[in-house]
């Protein structure tokens, strides 16, 4: 039966994949920590389902695991309840299979009549859908791809009558937030991403070199200069109290990180940013807001400061920086 790709890019198929991949991501992390305390080399069983046991070396198997077999294959003895009682508190999610069909309603196998004749099939042979995903340019995971059966091809055969798909209640529908591309399309995310890295991993030093400077003002400029040149806006959100300021920072519309070198070199100049407009504000003042900084332009404040009941919603006046100065020491602060 021929395939096809379904891309979970919004709605439930978004939310239910991208919570099912991060709890079996958060799953082998941990088996790979545990299996390194056990000395074992790595993780053994079917992909996207809990391990079944571990590779160790020749004879290199915990005390109380029974002997290593093909390919250094090795699990708890039946009697070493202990270690099969902490491999069994991991976390791990059910096979992405039942998720499938449980939340989303595609079905995995069918019965039906094609010249009088009645027949069973398991789509796609031994495992209905498959799933991948790619790594985009500042390293955060793409959209979770399905790989599912044509169920067309049975649909649109006049010769078969009487379908009837399983699990109970599941089908041939393909839910509202999925989008199917082609396999060509498929690579074609997959080689867009590694281009993406590539020239992600290029602009480091670049950066780095832009925002490593010793005043507020130069800072400030060079920071202009290389979000024009990478073509970024910044929001930067912030709250104040006694603490100090606590920064939250993105990319206006992506959801790309925001490059390392230019966070930190964000996180050094908002302060600044806000006492330009706010000569009597501090970092310990009660207080919270955002900077929209977009490239080629002056970055906006919008202010609330909760102590002197006042808020604020203006373009920064940063020609404020060129009086201004580091308090701390450069060489501890600037951006590496």
């Amino acid at each position: 039966m021929k395939k096809i790709y379904l891309v979970a890019e919004s709605g439930r198929p978004k939310e239910i994949l991208d919570a099912w991949r991060q709890e079996f991501l958060d799953g082998m992390k941990a088996y790979r920590e545990i299996g390194l305390e056990f000395g074992a080399r790595t993780t053994m069983g079917f992909p996207f389902e809990r391990p079944s046991g571990f590779s160790f070396r020749r004879n290199g198997q915990p005390e109380g695991w029974i002997q290593p077999q093909s390919r250094g294959f090795s699990r708890p003895k039946k009697t070493n309840t202990a270690d099969q009682d902490r491999l069994a508190a991991i976390k791990f999610p059910h096979n992405p299979e039942v998720v499938i069909s449980k939340e989303l309603g595609l079905a995995q196998s069918v019965d039906y009549e094609k010249n009088g004749k009645k027949s069973s099939q398991r789509l796609g042979g031994f495992r209905t859908f498959g799933f991948c995903w790619s790594v985009r340019g500042d390293e955060t995971l793409n959209d979770v791809i399905v790989t599912a059966p044509d169920y067309r091809s049975l649909l649109e055969d006049p010769e078969i009558t009487n379908i009837a798909w399983s699990p109970e209640g599941t089908g041939p529908e393909i839910p509202e937030g999925f989008r199917q591309v082609t396999e060509a399309e498929v690579d074609l995310i997959f080689a867009e991403d590694k281009r993406r890295r590539e020239i992600y991993e290029g602009t480091d030093t670049e950066i780095s070199l832009m925002c490593d400077v010793h005043t507020p003002s130069d800072l400030f400029r060079s920071m202009q200069s290389a979000m024009s040149q990478f073509g970024r806006s910044l929001v930067i959100d912030f709250t104040c109290d006694e603490g100090g300021m606590d920064i939250l920072m993105s990319y206006e519309s992506t959801h790309l990180k925001v490059h390392p070198a230019l966070e930190k070199a964000a996180r050094r100049i908002a302060p600044l940013l806000v006492k330009c407009n706010a000569e009597d504000w501090d970092e310990t003042t009660e207080s919270s807001g955002r900077i929209l900084w977009r490239h080629g332009e002056d970055p906006f404040l919008d202010m609330d400061d909760q102590v002197n009941d006042w808020s604020h919603e203006s373009y920064i006046e940063t020609d404020m920086l060129e009086d201004m100065e580091f308090e701390e020491p450069t060489a501890a602060t600037a951006p590496e």
